[in-house]
């Protein structure tokens, strides 16, 4: 390793994490220094002051951990660059968990004024997670996350293909019922409020339908190449 390298690697990375700055972070920094190191050698500047003036014109640890610590507080403002359909179909998962999650709020808030505890709680569980996991199937969308770009279409086909097999066996099954869930007849709830029963399943068959669209338009090839490279600008966007 020549002396150069060592002082990247030994002094100038080390400096830099010392500093309390994520090894992503530092690595896209070493990016940007070398660089401004390879521009300034082609210009004819020796490769020790190269290294000297890229260095400086980054700027020292404390001011650059502060930078990025700025850019991530405005972490959604990066995701306005993302396609159209892809913030819909994010806000559709979105919604779909936080509307359990809210809901079971209410319920166990509910429960515990009446002094009966979590009576259901391998329900809220169950709805606690299953709530968590659909808000992280948005959030992995608007990161443009490939996993979870998979994991969405795997799962909206798994849920359809469901929702089908069930719509056609129900039916045949001992006390089947289409029923609403809310305390007064054609009521439901939604986000923890009671809403016309009508209102919250115009939005499920709206969820449906993005489902639906999300299987197709994800798996485009222009799309799977937006979601398989890093974008750099949602992490430093300012």
């Amino acid at each position: 390793m020549s002396d150069l390298e060592q002082q990247i690697v030994n002094h100038w990375r080390a400096r830099m994490l010392a500093e309390r700055i994520s090894p992503d972070d530092v690595a896209e920094l070493e990016s940007h220094l070398r660089d401004e190191m390879a521009s300034l050698v082609k210009s004819g500047v020796a490769e020790e002051k190269a290294f000297h003036v890229a260095a400086a014109s980054l700027g020292d640890g404390k001011a650059l951990r502060k930078e990025f610590s700025r850019s991530r507080r405005h972490w959604l403002w990066g995701f306005r660059n993302n396609p159209l359909p892809v913030k819909i179909i994010a806000a559709s998962f979105f919604l779909a968990g936080l509307d359990p999650l809210f809901t079971a709020a209410r319920f166990s808030i509910e429960s515990l004024f009446h002094g009966q505890g979590f009576a259901f709680g391998g329900a809220f569980l169950f709805v606690f997670f299953f709530g968590v996991f659909y808000v992280a199937l948005g959030l992995g969308l608007l990161r443009r996350s490939n996993a979870w770009r998979r994991i969405t279409v795997g799962w909206s086909s798994f849920i359809l293909c469901l929702l089908v097999a069930t719509s056609i066996m129900a039916p045949f099954l001992p006390h089947y019922s289409f029923m609403q869930n809310g305390p007064h007849p054609k009521t439901d709830f939604l986000l923890g409020i009671e809403v016309p029963f009508m209102f919250k399943f115009s939005l499920y068959l709206a969820h449906l339908a993005i489902m639906v669209s999300s299987i197709y338009f994800l798996n485009r090839r222009d799309v799977r190449a937006l979601f398989q490279r890093r974008n750099p600008e949602l992490r430093t966007a300012n």
